[in-house]
């Protein structure tokens, strides 16, 4: 497993310590490829939590139980950012224009966290989705 996705795995299922260990010596180049799957892991989940393109409201009641899952995360989430990493994926690409990519990074990892570890079908098949995240990964390099 490469450790761009063991990073990512760890911190999907909310292990720090292994997180924190494979964080630490991560190359440059698998850095960039952790960046990428955890941008295409975010959008596989999204899909998966909303079985169709959700309304509007629909994606805030999702980012609002997300700040109430997280109301005490340091820094706080930006809930505006994952609103706007949501609306997104559903069509609306052009409201991350003014969005950096460190802000997406920093809302993405606390919406797979609660996704993650908020569906034991998600858990049981987190292999399967981070290697479909992973195609989808390899899909937007090579297009």
């Amino acid at each position: 497993m490469s450790d761009s996705r063991a990073l990512l795995k760890a911190q999907a299922l909310g292990d720090a310590v292994t997180s924190r260990e494979l964080n630490s010596g991560m190359s440059e180049a698998d850095r960039e490829h952790y960046y990428l799957l955890t941008v295409a892991l975010f959008v596989r989940l999204i899909d998966h939590h909303f079985d169709d393109e959700p309304s509007h409201d629909d994606i805030r009641a999702f980012v609002n139980e997300t700040r109430h899952d997280f109301r005490d995360a340091v820094p706080p989430i930006n809930a505006m950012v994952v609103e706007v990493l949501i609306r997104a994926i559903f069509g609306e690409e052009h409201l991350l224009d003014d969005v950096a990519p460190e802000e997406q990074y920093a809302a993405q990892l606390p919406v797979i966290r609660k996704i993650v570890g908020q569906s034991d079908l998600v858990q049981t098949r987190l292999d399967d989705y981070l290697t479909d995240a992973e195609n989808l990964a390899r899909d937007w390099v090579e297009a």
